[in-house]
């Protein structure tokens, strides 16, 4: 038996993005460092190995369905959209990492919209789905992450990772994850 939970979309701010990381863009803060023609904000990036920039693409998916989530132990990746491209990604504050058992409970998930004018950084071991880009053409990112945690990817999908968490609600609780637009920003 299958059960499917609603998720709203709602448009990410600081404030409920918190538990997760930091939003990368303007700020109202006072800047780190002020220069004749250039001002700078600190972000809390952190990694236990050797940056590795990427660029990545995500399609477009009619069906706004999940049914998996991820985490990264080593590093707090950063996503910088291209061009604009908005998209809605579901995230879930970090469990504990030494407990394989300790995931999101359905009620601790947020389906935060991002316009495509900002970036965000997720702090170590948050739940994170893919991208959900609101346009049809796809959403483009350049990311910050870490080279181990890549190349640890395919063995996590095969359950023998060590540097990243992959969990499957319909594999464990047949449970399936839908997101709704009340707010109207993704294409029909």
């Amino acid at each position: 038996m299958s059960t499917t939970i609603d998720i709203p979309i709602e448009r990410i701010t600081a404030e409920n993005f918190a538990p997760f990381g930091q939003l990368l863009g303007r700020r109202n803060d006072p800047p780190h460092y002020v220069g004749t023609s250039a001002k700078t904000w600190r972000v809390d990036f952190a990694i236990d190995g050797e940056i590795e920039l990427e660029f990545a693409e995500f399609d477009h998916k009619p069906v706004l369905e999940f049914t998996r989530m991820e985490r990264h132990y080593n590093v707090t990746q950063a996503f910088f959209p291209l061009g604009n491209d908005a998209s809605v990604t579901v995230f879930a504050p970090p469990t504990d990492p030494r407990d394989p058992l300790a995931v999101p409970k359905p009620a601790d998930m947020r389906a935060l919209y991002m316009d495509g004018a900002q970036g965000i950084m997720m702090w170590k071991g948050t739940w994170h789905t893919g991208r959900f880009p609101a346009q049809r053409s796809g959403a483009r990112f350049t990311f910050l992450t870490e080279a181990a945690t890549t190349a640890d990817l395919p063995a996590v999908k095969e359950g023998k990772g060590s540097l990243s968490q992959i969990f499957d609600w319909q594999k464990t609780q047949g449970l399936t994850f839908r997101l709704t637009d009340p707010l109207g920003l993704m294409p029909k």
